[in-house]
């Protein structure tokens, strides 16, 4: 395209990961209550750093939050490293060879070793304000996060926010249309993927082979998927 065209930055639809948590309608009222209420959690600061990181190690016992429960432990859990500047764990050396092993085996899916949100630190600033005596308020505390948080936000208001565009949202096909996009995006990606590497290898011509490259597309049925896409986004924007 042109290089003197503006940026543009990719902006995530408001719905993102649908239908990763679904509570069946047959589910009991109390079951069903008791799966919202874990659903709800991830969007806590207060539960999201036990998923993550495990409950804080402290030799006091705290007394449990009412509702929540507590984020420490006077046995096994994550503490504050001060000569490291970084979080450390107290588990079971006698059952587990490393923190990973523990992590991995005692903890929720979200804090196996690997899982980051790199970037926004909005949540971990609002976390050491509220929680200051946690590990994790610690390290935060001690990273200095507010200046982050405040660079960070200049840095992505001033760099990307101006050029954000919004990009295609997540359709809810219905049953027949969501069998027909899966059985002709499996052909048109395999397809596109493949040529796409023969272009870029100049192992195809573009010049030469794109109007036939076109004409494949369509004879794999692009246009039918394309009238899919577009009755989708035409519902969408009323």
């Amino acid at each position: 395209s042109d290089p003197s065209r503006p940026y543009v930055y990719p902006q995530n639809s408001a719905v993102n990961g649908y239908g990763m948590f679904v509570i069946n309608a047959q589910c009991e009222e109390k079951i069903a209550r008791a799966l919202a209420k874990f659903a709800d959690s991830f969007y806590n600061e207060y539960t999201y750093s036990l998923y993550q990181n495990g409950p804080t190690y402290s030799e006091a016992a705290v007394a449990p939050d009412a509702e929540l429960g507590s984020l420490f432990n006077t046995e096994y859990g994550v503490y504050y490293n001060t000569e490291k500047n970084a979080l450390d764990w107290v588990y079971p050396t006698d059952q587990y060879s490393s923190n990973w092993t523990w992590r991995c085996t005692s903890m929720s899916f979200w804090s196996l070793p690997g899982y980051v949100c790199d970037g926004n630190v909005a949540w971990q600033v609002e976390f050491a304000k509220k929680y200051p005596e946690t590990a994790l308020g610690q390290l935060y505390g001690a990273l200095d996060y507010q200046v982050q948080y405040n660079h960070w936000k200049s840095q992505t208001i001033d760099a990307q926010c101006a050029y954000y565009h919004a990009m295609l949202p997540d359709f809810f096909y219905s049953e027949g249309d969501q069998t027909a996009v899966t059985d002709l995006s499996m052909v048109l990606d395999d397809y596109v993927a493949n040529m796409e590497a023969r272009f870029i290898t100049s192992d195809l011509s573009i010049e030469e082979n794109w109007d036939s490259f076109q004409s494949t597309l369509e004879s794999y049925g692009v246009k039918d998927y394309l009238d899919i896409l577009n009755r989708y986004w035409a519902e969408y924007n009323k």
